[in-house]
């Protein structure tokens, strides 16, 4: 009887032993498979962080100058520009003309003033080192005069003094204006050589032969080059269109 005891005492204590290290090599085995888990977890979080940043771009929405872009010929301007910037991507990087900008800044003014066409280029780089541009052009451009007078003949003042006189920037000669005497008067229109001579000129829309000659003409703005004045060769009494081309 005291020999079954002891047996029985034996293999509960063998047993327990054997449930123990099964336990123990489950528990370690869930222990490395968690482990595993994590690590895998984690190097797909890795790929998909990746993959959204790679699809986290940016781009420049506008990019403008205060006041616009086309000024007086003669002018001296210091431009500001603006700029607004779309996506999800982190701006890293701004830099204009080669001027460094802050990678918050949506503001930036030039250093000195111009006088002459200029283009801005804005360059904006991301945190992929990935790199958009835009450009914005500022042009100066000569201001052209027509209207009214009683003189056979004008020079630079005269042409700044044209009653009922208009004024316009403008690119090149072509212009539809119109003619309001008071009286017997001469109607001219002026604007600088290097747009040409006119090829065609119409008034109450008739062909006609204009006088043309050739001033040094000095604008309000402190512009001075050479312009062609043109005239229509008879004194006008009636409103009407004058078409030159």
């Amino acid at each position: 009887m005291a020999e079954e005891d002891d047996i029985s005492q034996w293999t509960e204590a063998n047993d327990t032993t054997e449930i123990d290290r099964v336990i123990g090599h489950n528990l370690d085995g869930k222990a490395r498979a968690i482990k595993v888990d994590k690590l895998a977890s984690k190097a797909a979080l890795d790929a998909l962080a990746g993959r959204v940043s790679a699809l986290e771009t940016i781009e420049i929405a506008t990019l403008s100058v205060d006041g616009g872009s086309i000024y007086e010929k003669g002018l001296s301007v210091t431009p500001t520009l603006n700029w607004t910037i779309d996506g999800a991507g982190t701006v890293t990087e701004q830099v204009i003309n080669g001027n460094i900008v802050a990678p918050e800044a949506r503001t930036w003014t030039a250093a000195a003033a111009i006088t002459a066409n200029t283009t801005y280029t804005l360059t904006v780089t991301d945190a992929s080192d990935r790199d958009v541009s835009d450009s914005v052009s500022i042009s100066f451009r000569p201001r052209i005069y027509w209207g009214m007078s009683d003189a056979l003949v004008m020079d630079s003042a005269g042409v700044l003094a044209l009653e009922s006189g208009s004024s316009a920037l403008s690119a090149s000669r072509g212009r539809t204006m119109t003619m309001a005497p008071d009286g017997e008067q001469y109607f001219y229109y002026a604007y600088p050589t290097s747009f040409g001579q006119p090829s065609s000129v119409t008034a109450y829309g008739f062909p006609t032969d204009p006088v043309v000659t050739t001033i040094s003409m000095t604008t309000a703005a402190g512009n001075t080059e050479d312009y062609y004045l043109v005239r229509l060769p008879e004194l006008l009494t009636q409103s009407g269109t004058v078409v030159v081309s």
